[in-house]
């Protein structure tokens, strides 16, 4: 069985209450969107292949630089990945200068 309640309400009071429930909703919306996108900005994640032609560089040198821990790295599966920002924080530290001055070499002879 239906039953109806009727009450009544000011054009203010109905104002005043719907603009709360939006405000109310808007601030749940932006909430909801902070909580998806905090900390998930975009990084470029590279390959050893990548590397090696952004430094002109080879494999094994890629490979050692690993080794010695001069890049940071990290694996999915058997692949190796490598983040763009922390290597090239990680890589300032060293003099790439000679490795690329020795590959320019290299290469016009």
């Amino acid at each position: 069985m239906i039953k109806n309640l009727i009450i009544e309400i000011d054009d203010d009071k109905i104002t005043d209450i719907i603009n709360k429930a939006i405000s109310a909703s808007e601030i749940q919306n932006e909430q909801k969107i902070e909580l998806t996108h905090k900390n998930l900005t975009p990084k470029k994640m590279l390959r050893i292949k990548d590397l090696c032609e952004m430094f002109s560089v080879t494999r094994v040198t890629i490979h050692t630089w690993k080794k010695e821990g001069r890049i940071p790295y990290f694996k999915v599966s058997r692949r190796v990945y490598f983040d763009y920002d922390e290597v090239i924080k990680s890589l300032q530290k060293y003099d790439l200068s000679s490795v690329q001055n020795f590959n320019k070499a290299r290469r016009t002879n």
